[in-house]
């Protein structure tokens, strides 16, 4: 792993063995779910929903596109970019793999601005395959029904897999991990950047997949206290992990952040700022309304089941409610079939 800017974490640096296909042959897509299965790879996250269940249902439903989504939702930690640069081909391999396995025609890679046009020229070819798309902005873009409807005008629910509009996503880690599999490179190990917002210090790192976060970060040498918290994925979102989950089985992006005492809400001052952020077009400070009520008709007026839970309007909200936690609580309703009446 020496031309790899990643520390190994608990394990020698992977080597290359006896490739799983042979030459001119292509793994299924059964024998790759066998693999995530084995290993305690659960990749279902932000920005590769359930990949165990895409497989499956590809292989029933039929896909046309496999998108690599290799997105990196914020700059400060460039796990994707990073992987692109000095993986690439590992990368290519896994996507390529998945592509066969499922059949499908073409490949997408949707990259951000932030990426070197060198290390991916921006291509929509149709002979181009994978084809390269560059994203003007990666959050929250990264996060499948956004990056669909961008790159392929296919309109796809919340919560529903890509799999229902004949796309299978895949993220640059995940089809790194398939890539070095498929390559026949052992141990199996899986691509993490892990970032300190108390000191700004990013780490990238390959782990075994069954080690816990809580070892990997006791190995990295970052210590925790009752003043930290630990979550996962884009830092809107606001997803806390516990230290006992298996690397395997969550957001490859971590980061250890301070905790922030709660200040209380304000009245609301109707800027509007939560509507004009929503990058679906919902109406936060109508769902809110809707929450307090205990109104689902109103609810599904405000637009809840479109939400795709990035925190904007949170983040913008210069009052702080709680705009996010009341769209979530609106969903709920309408999932129990609760009226308002």
């Amino acid at each position: 792993m020496r031309d790899l800017p990643f520390i190994c974490v608990g394990m020698e640096a992977p080597a290359a063995s006896e490739p799983v296909a042979a030459e001119g042959s292509t793994a299924t897509a059964s024998a790759i779910v066998a693999f995530l299965h084995e290993h305690g790879l659960s990749i279902d996250r932000w920005a590769c929903p359930d990949l165990s269940e895409q497989l499956r249902l590809a292989l029933t439903r039929g896909v046309d596109v496999v998108l690599c989504n290799a997105l990196d939702s914020e700059p400060d930690a460039p796990l994707s970019a990073t992987l692109l640069r000095s993986c690439r081909q590992d990368v290519l391999r896994g996507l390529r793999a998945v592509a066969a396995a499922v059949r499908a025609a073409r490949c997408l890679i949707a990259v951000g601005r932030e990426l070197d046009p060198a290390v991916f020229p921006t291509s929509r070819r149709a002979a181009d395959n994978p084809q390269v798309v560059r994203l003007l902005s990666s959050y929250p873009q990264s996060h499948p029904t956004l990056l669909i409807q961008t790159t392929l005008h296919r309109a796809l629910l919340p919560g529903r897999l890509p799999t229902e509009r004949g796309v299978l996503v895949i993220d640059a880690p995940a089809a790194f991990v398939l890539g070095r599999w498929v390559g026949g490179f052992q141990p199996v190990a899986v691509p993490l950047c892990v970032r300190d917002d108390r000191s700004a210090a990013v780490t990238l790192a390959l782990s075994l997949p069954r080690l816990t976060v809580g070892d990997l970060l006791a190995r990295l040498g970052l210590a925790m206290d009752r003043q930290t918290v630990l979550i996962c994925g884009p830092k809107l979102r606001k997803q806390q992990l516990p230290r006992e989950a298996p690397v395997g089985a969550v957001d490859p992006v971590l980061r250890v952040c301070r905790i922030v005492a709660p200040r209380a809400s304000d009245i609301c001052t109707r800027c509007n700022w939560c509507a004009d952020i929503c990058p679906v077009d919902l109406l936060p400070m109508m769902a809110l309304e809707a929450a307090q009520f205990g109104d689902a008709r109103a609810a599904e007026r405000a637009g809840v089941r479109r939400c795709i839970a990035c925190g904007l309007c949170d983040y913008v909200c210069p009052s702080r409610l709680p705009l996010m936690a009341a769209v979530q609580l609106g969903q709920a309703q309408l999932r129990a079939g609760v009226s308002g009446d």
